[in-house]
C-alpha cells in the first residue's frame, strides 16, 4: 500500500549523509560528524539518492552503523534515514468504551447523574443518583458482617387486642405518631398516643400496640421478649410505676405491661383503657428488636 508522508507508525524521520572516500562496505558516521542510530526494522538506506533493499542491499540490525554494502566508489553519497518510532494510542474509546487492564489512578471520579459504578459480574454495585445518594446494590461489607440495609420512615401506632377487637377508638392526631430508623436487621422505633374516645364494648384478650413499622423475627427461642420502655401513661393503669413493651415473633404489635414494685408483671387489657376526650395518653415508647 502506498502512504503520503510517513507509513503508519513512523514518526519524524533524522537524516544522516555520509560521502565515500572508496572501498567502504559499512558507514556508522555522518559526513557532520554524527554518529548513526535508528530503530532495527524503521531505517531507509539510499546510494547516490537510489533506496537500497534492507537485507539484500544492506544489513541494519544493531541500531548505530549499516554493514553489508558493497564496497563504495569515491565520491558515492549515503543517506540514511532513521525514523522515530510510536505506536498508536493506547486509548479507550470516548463513544464504545472498552476495558483498562492495569490500575488506573485520577486525581477525582466524576460519573454522571444516575450513573454507576460496579463491576463485569455487577454492574450497578454503586449507584449514585442526582441529588448524591448513593445507593449500593449489595450492601456494604466490614469484613466478616455487612451492611445491607437503612431505611427511615413513619408509622401509625394504635390500639389493639389478641381477642376480640374494641369496638371503635378515635385517636388524637396531635398526640398520635410513630418514627423508626431501620440500620442491618435492627428496628428503632418510638412515639407516642392517645385517644379522643373509647368504646371498649366486648373487647377481650390481652392490650396490644399495632402497626409496627416492620415485622419482628422469629427468634426461635421465646415468643415473646422486652423490646423497650413505655415513658409515661396517663389517664389509666397508673396503679403500676413501671411500664414495659414486649414483641412477639412475627406478628407487627407489641404487647403492654406494667410491673409493681414487687416485680410482678401484668398485662394490660382492654378494660384498662379510659373513654374519656384525650385518654390512654402514653407519653412516648421505645422498642429496639430484630427482623429479617
Amino acid at each position: 500500500m502506498s502512504y503520503i508522508g510517513n507509513q503508519p507508525g513512523y514518526g519524524k524521520p533524522e537524516v544522516f549523509v555520509f560521502t565515500a572516500t572508496g572501498g567502504e562496505t559499512s558507514v556508522s558516521t555522518a559526513d557532520d560528524g554524527r554518529s548513526i542510530n535508528y530503530a532495527v526494522g524503521y531505517v531507509s538506506v539510499y546510494l547516490n539518492g537510489v533506496l537500497l533493499v534492507d537485507g539484500t542491499d544492506y544489513t541494519a540490525t544493531n541500531g548505530s552503523s549499516i554493514t553489508g554494502l558493497t564496497a563504495l566508489t569515491a565520491s558515492d553519497v549515503v543517506t540514511v534515514v532513521s525514523f522515530e518510532t510510536f505506536a498508536i494510542p493506547d486509548a479507550v474509546s470516548e463513544q464504545s468504551g472498552g476495558a483498562f487492564l492495569g490500575d488506573v489512578t485520577v486525581p477525582n471520579l466524576l460519573v454522571g447523574d444516575g450513573g454507576n459504578v460496579g463491576s463485569v459480574s455487577d454492574p450497578d454495585a454503586l449507584s449514585i443518583a442526582s441529588g448524591g445518594v448513593v445507593t449500593f446494590s449489595q450492601g456494604l461489607s466490614f469484613g466478616a458482617d455487612t451492611l445491607d440495609d437503612y431505611e427511615e420512615g413513619t408509622w401509625t401506632p394504635a390500639y389493639g387486642t389478641t381477642g376480640t377487637a374494641i369496638s371503635s377508638v378515635t385517636y388524637n392526631s396531635d398526640r398520635t405518631f410513630g418514627r423508626y430508623t431501620k440500620i442491618g436487621d435492627t428496628v428503632v422505633a418510638w412515639g407516642g398516643i392517645a385517644t379522643n374516645s373509647v368504646t371498649v364494648g366486648s373487647a377481650s384478650g390481652l392490650l396490644t400496640l399495632g402497626n409496627l413499622p416492620l415485622t419482628p423475627l422469629d427468634t426461635g427461642g421465646a415468643n415473646r421478649y422486652y423490646a423497650g420502655v413505655i415513658a409515661g401513661i396517663e389517664d389509666f393503669v397508673t396503679t403500676y410505676p413501671t411500664h414495659l413493651a414486649l414483641v412477639q415473633n412475627n406478628v407487627d404489635f407489641m404487647y403492654l405491661t406494667s410491673q409493681s414494685t414487687s416485680s410482678d408483671v401484668v398485662f394490660l387489657t382492654p378494660s384498662n383503657l379510659s373513654a374519656g376526650s384525650g385518654d390512654n395518653w402514653i407519653f412516648g415508647f421505645s422498642i429496639v428488636y430484630k427482623v429479617a
